[in-house]
């Protein structure tokens, strides 16, 4: 892995968990029952924040299957 390759990782690594940090602060701040509604602006952000959570997930899940599948192909290799 180059430098660069190195560094654009942790950047995408960097963004990912500062936009977790924030879907789970917006939803621990509205996860509990309330007295008042809530207003049509925090459905919005419902939307926004689930999928936000569902893209990290997803990349999460990609990486760990491509380190999976790595790991496969090199015990295929060293069983040959």
């Amino acid at each position: 892995a180059t430098t660069e390759n190195i560094s654009t990782h942790f950047l995408i690594l960097r963004k990912s968990y500062q936009e977790w940090k924030q879907a789970i602060k917006w939803f621990r701040g509205h996860a509990h029952l309330r007295e008042d509604a809530f207003s049509i602006e925090t459905y919005d952000e419902v939307e926004k924040h689930f999928q936000n959570l569902d893209n990290l997930l997803y990349a999460a899940a990609g990486s760990e299957l491509e380190q999976l599948r790595s790991i496969h192909e090199i015990l295929e290799e060293a069983n040959e």
